[in-house]
């Protein structure tokens, strides 16, 4: 048997008495005890390790960073693991079954260069001393970007040529890729409350395929993104059941390709919008300023906004509609029936239901637009 711990969003509580929200943050030691023939992994490296007959204890002494309660992380098992390290020394472990070690070669080979890359690219180097992923079977999750301990479902992290395909081989390093840009956006600068996820994971969606295809450029996977999270989101955002990225405080958290899918899509249409340089240098702004600190969309749009040098320029007022209001507009040209060399432009919302209403929201829908 094995045991892995899943508490983003609001699981913590149910492991230990604490303050169980994103703002909340502190730092964490722990102390494990399980049977002999096991071992325990926690979100920092192992200090101690106390025999007890029967039983072992690990000691995890070193604090962890200031972070949120979701993010703590612990797994019981009797795995082993590959290891290498990152050109700055940052110890990087995968661990499975003893039965499919060799599959993590690739794992590890992609951790250590995708991790390496996020640190040129943000500016900002990776925060712990190690960094542990560990194949889990049956985790429900998917995966979780535990800060030191990023916990997988078997499949996404073993890789074996005789059984996946290429379409395998890109969910494991887009997974993969994924969780390492949370450890910037997520961990590093977190949401302030949970209407806020797209912070974490429209910046993980948008980052997973730079990282990813710098380490597999065969598989062209920046232009992948357009099929595998524009379209997507499209798709979804025309159906009457879509919400907002960022919905009403007492809404969500969503975990679903809204947040996700359409979140990146709109970040790499504002990076187009505002320019390259200027969002690199917004989202690191950001990064420092919110370091080991929570923010909302408020402080990441006035971040990216100090780093364009136009004047008056109303993030605001460009933004705004795509996050706080849900679906997207389709434009009708017509010609002017007065003049021939006119035409008439309206817009509406697109949906695919064509008995909707799109120029008015539900009557029972919680997300009354401010647009």
């Amino acid at each position: 048997w094995a045991a892995a711990s899943q508490l983003e969003d609001f699981y913590a509580r149910r492991v230990l008495p604490c303050f169980d929200e994103p703002a909340l943050k502190a730092t964490f030691q722990a102390n494990i005890t399980v049977p002999s023939n096991y071992s325990a992994l926690w979100n920092t490296r192992r200090t101690g390790l106390t025999e007890m007959g029967n039983k072992k204890r690990f000691e995890f002494a070193t604090k962890t960073p200031v972070m949120s309660t979701y993010l703590m992380a612990f797994t019981v098992d009797d795995f082993v693991n590959l290891n290498a390290t990152t050109n700055r020394g940052t110890l990087v472990r995968v661990f499975s079954r003893p039965g499919i070690q060799q599959d993590s070669m690739y794992a590890l080979g992609a951790a250590v260069n995708i991790t390496e890359f996020f640190e040129g690219l943000f500016g900002i180097n990776y925060q712990m001393a190690k960094q542990d992923h560990v194949s889990v079977p049956r985790f429900d999750a998917g995966a979780m970007e535990n800060w030191g301990l990023i916990l997988y479902r078997e499949e996404l992290l073993s890789y074996n040529k005789y059984d996946i395909n290429s379409n395998g081989l890109e969910s494991i390093v887009t997974v993969i890729s994924h969780e390492l840009a949370h450890m910037w956006f997520g961990n590093y600068a977190t949401l302030s409350w949970w209407n806020h996820l797209w912070l974490n994971e429209a910046f993980a969606n948008f980052f997973q395929n730079f990282g990813a295809a710098q380490y597999e450029p065969s598989m062209f996977l920046m232009q992948q993104f357009v099929l595998d999270s524009v379209h997507r989101a499209l798709a979804t955002d025309a159906s009457p059941v879509s919400h907002p990225i960022v919905p009403p405080a007492a809404f969500g958290p969503f975990f679903d390709r809204i947040t996700y899918q359409k979140g990146g899509s709109v970040l790499r249409m504002f990076r187009d919008y505002v320019g390259n340089d200027n969002f690199f240098n917004g989202l690191r702004a950001y990064l420092n300023a919110y370091s080991y600190n929570s923010a909302d969309t408020k402080q990441l749009f006035a971040s990216i906004a100090g780093a364009v040098p136009q004047a008056g320029f109303n993030i605001t007022a460009f933004m705004g509609p795509w996050v706080y209001q849900m679906g997207y507009p389709i434009i009708t040209l017509t010609r002017d029936p007065n003049n021939a060399n006119q035409g008439i432009m309206a817009q509406q919302r697109y949906l695919t239901d064509k008995s909707a209403t799109p120029n008015q929201e539900h009557p029972s829908s919680p997300y009354v637009s401010a647009y």
